[in-house]
């Protein structure tokens, strides 16, 4: 099973959707219901907020990396308070650099740029990165899982809960197709600024070129973010 967040922007006078879907199958042309082999899905026209199809949509389940989508939601909304830059820096500690699973390959005591944890975060999906970004705003992971869990509120993701900045396993730590749809569109809506990161196919780190982990940016069809996941809790998101 593949779930995938999809943000695919169509040309006037068309609309644009925001999909978390399970499947890359496509599907038969003309069909009056749509199923998926998706645990979980959605499909929502953002221009009217309408809801085309969903699936198990309200479901907790496991959210691997796309939990990262809420760190980086965290980090704009630092940048729109002035709290930091683009060019603050961040230093590097000996719990990110430990952090498993995939990274963005940082080093005890770098002190790294914010703009370049954000590639590292959303192209490499670097789970180091993601400690870092929490470290440096909240002063421990934890109490940035504090601030992730404020903002959930904020955004009416009421069926969220957040544990880590990375979305390492956590029996705590889940959230379901719906509140993961709310949340990106969020992000685009109200940082359009920074979506560009989102496509970006590859970025360099410490002299290791990683492509972006979402396969979909390389298909051609039009599909420009957000986030993907893996774990085999999880499956692949």
């Amino acid at each position: 099973m593949l779930r995938s967040m999809i943000k695919i922007a169509m040309p006037a006078p068309l609309f644009r959707v925001t999909l978390l879907l399970a499947s890359l199958a496509a599907l038969p042309a003309g069909a009056a219901t749509v199923d998926t082999i998706a645990k979980q899905a959605i499909l929502i026209d953002t221009t009217t907020d309408t809801v085309l199809m969903e699936k198990a949509a309200d479901e907790r389940m496991p959210t691997s990396s796309m939990s990262k989508m809420m760190t980086a939601y965290l980090v704009y909304d630092a940048l729109r308070d002035g709290r930091i830059t683009l060019d603050t820096k961040f230093p590097v500690s000996k719990k990110a650099w430990q952090t498993g699973g995939s990274k963005m390959f940082v080093q005890v005591g770098d002190n790294i740029r914010v703009e370049d944890l954000l590639r590292g975060l959303l192209i490499q999906s670097g789970n180091d990165a993601a400690v870092v970004l929490a470290e440096g705003l909240a002063g421990s992971e934890t109490a940035f899982a504090d601030r992730m869990n404020e903002m959930a509120k904020k955004l009416n993701m009421n069926s969220s809960h957040f544990v880590t900045a990375n979305g390492l396993p956590d029996p705590e730590h889940y959230s379901t197709a719906r509140d993961l749809a709310i949340l990106a569109e969020r992000m685009i809506s109200d940082f359009p600024q920074y979506y560009r990161y989102d496509g970006e196919r590859e970025f360099t780190w410490n002299k290791i070129k990683q492509g972006n982990r979402n396969p979909l940016l390389y298909r051609e069809m039009g599909v420009d973010g957000i986030k993907t996941g893996h774990t085999d809790s999880g499956g692949y998101g």
